[in-house]
């Protein structure tokens, strides 16, 4: 019995891990995917800063939604948290087929395409004439909007000569002869030294948003010793915390912050945290009113989200778009790792002082 509780607990921790695997995945490659759309011209980012609002949007609006649709099945009505999900199945599924099939449309071709050059790569002189083969040599670093493929290379081959078919040996042994042109490393070095000023905020602001979310707001109850008391105050806060995430990511097609204001809202957050850890310590401003500062938070960080994005696609050039979206996704993820491992001490030193047991971890400030 006990070995079978284990394995069921392994098994939601990697499922639980799939699952986040799958999101990384997700929002990286539609970040990047957000770069292939323009308004026709090499550094317009209008089209491009639509999309990433609404999808920022769109993940702002699960959050409210997500605890609208567990608080009231789970909690009001009382199912069991299985069935609760189960239920939620086809509310996700229908939207998603639905906008797959009737909703996308095709991105425009990268203005890419239409600056490059031929090189000539290889030229073969044989019994069949194959002429020259030519590579298409994109200027800048290669992405996947300027490829019609799709795939990772970056080369055009083609023959001057289209009556001829070589034959088979020939064929493999001029593919293996052809040069993919790839953006060095030392350009894409270049492109993370350029990141930093929009990977910092994001990161600082996920730090103190998921520290407040896995630390803090755990051991906030009236009164504290309750448990039931210590949930109602956990589930509330992180619902008004959404509703502001949804609110400022819903404004980035209509709000572009300044460079100063998306280093100085992580600032703002870090106060908020430091205000709840002074509540939860001293209890000086302790009662239910505690839930406006969490909407506060909420909006925080859901404006730094979508402006470090959307200013990605306003202050970087066209070609290193792609690469640049996908990269500062890394940011928020390892802003929440940290944060995720400090909350766990937070709890635990905050439940020693008030003499609440069940922490996971040892508080070091009480060894």
């Amino acid at each position: 019995r006990i070995i079978a509780a284990a394995c069921l607990m392994v098994a939601s921790f990697v499922f639980v891990g799939l699952g986040s695997c799958q999101l990384a995945l997700g929002e990286a490659s539609f970040l990047a995917l957000a770069s292939c759309y323009t308004d026709g011209g090499a550094g317009k980012a209008g089209a491009a800063r639509r999309l990433l609002s609404a999808w920022a949007s769109g993940t702002g609006a699960a959050g409210p939604l997500g605890y609208l649709w567990t608080m009231s099945l789970h909690e009001w009505f009382n199912l069991d948290f299985r069935t609760t999900l189960l239920l939620g199945v086809p509310f996700l599924a229908l939207p998603y087929v639905a906008i797959y099939l009737m909703g996308l449309d095709q991105p425009q071709r990268s203005p890419m395409m239409e600056q490059h050059t031929k090189q000539p790569v290889l030229e073969y002189e044989g019994e069949e004439d194959m002429g020259t083969i030519y590579a298409m040599v994109i200027d800048g670093p290669a992405t996947a909007c300027a490829l019609s493929g799709g795939g990772g290379a970056d080369v055009y081959a083609a023959t001057n000569n289209h009556q001829t078919t070589p034959p088979q040996n020939m064929y493999t042994a001029t593919l293996s002869k052809l040069r993919t042109i790839q953006a060095t490393i030392s350009s894409k070095a270049l492109i993370l030294t350029e990141l930093w000023p929009y990977m910092v905020p994001l990161f600082l602001v996920y730090f103190a948003e998921y520290a407040l979310q896995s630390g803090v707001w755990t051991v906030i109850g009236f009164p504290v010793g309750d448990e039931s008391s210590r949930e109602w105050f956990y589930h509330y806060s992180n619902w008004l915390y959404t509703a502001g995430v949804f609110i400022s990511r819903t404004s980035g097609r209509y709000l572009q912050a300044s460079m100063w204001t998306l280093w100085f809202m992580p600032a703002l957050q870090f106060a908020n945290l430091a205000f709840y850890l002074a509540v939860a310590v001293y209890k000086f401003w302790y009662g239910p009113w505690l839930l406006a500062p969490a909407f506060y938070a909420g909006l925080l960080g859901g404006a730094v989200y979508v402006n470090s994005f959307t200013r990605i696609v306003k202050d970087l050039p066209l070609e290193r778009r792609e690469a640049a979206l996908s990269i500062v996704t890394t940011a928020d993820t390892c802003g929440i790792l940290v944060a995720d491992v400090f909350g766990l001490y937070v709890q635990s030193c905050i439940y020693e002082k008030n003499g609440i047991a069940g922490a996971l971890v040892e508080c070091p400030l009480y060894r």
